[in-house]
């Protein structure tokens, strides 16, 4: 779904005589019409903000469930890298 068919309901079209110009008369517009324009928007802008909290959620779900946390506490043995590790000891 595109942003601009999420908005308005419709794929954008390019061609001169399906959209009117700016200086032709536009028909007249109730307010009602307006306000159920704007629920539509409100409506899909909520239903595409629920889908994307879907997809963050499942790639928790998925990324925790392989990156559990380590914790260490104090006397636990552990591997040491010392390629990082400057001293000024001689080998």
């Amino acid at each position: 779904m595109s942003p601009f068919f999420a908005n308005y309901g419709f794929h954008l079209c390019f061609l001169a005589e399906s959209n009117p110009s700016p200086n032709s008369p536009s028909s007249s517009h109730s307010a009602s019409a307006a306000e159920e324009f704007a629920s539509y928007l409100h409506e899909i802008h909520e239903r595409l903000m629920q889908n994307v909290k879907h997809a963050q959620d499942l790639q928790a779900k998925y990324y925790d469930a392989k990156h559990k946390p380590v914790q260490f506490k104090p006397g636990d043995l552990v591997w040491l890298n010392s390629s990082n590790i400057s001293t000024t000891r001689l080998l």
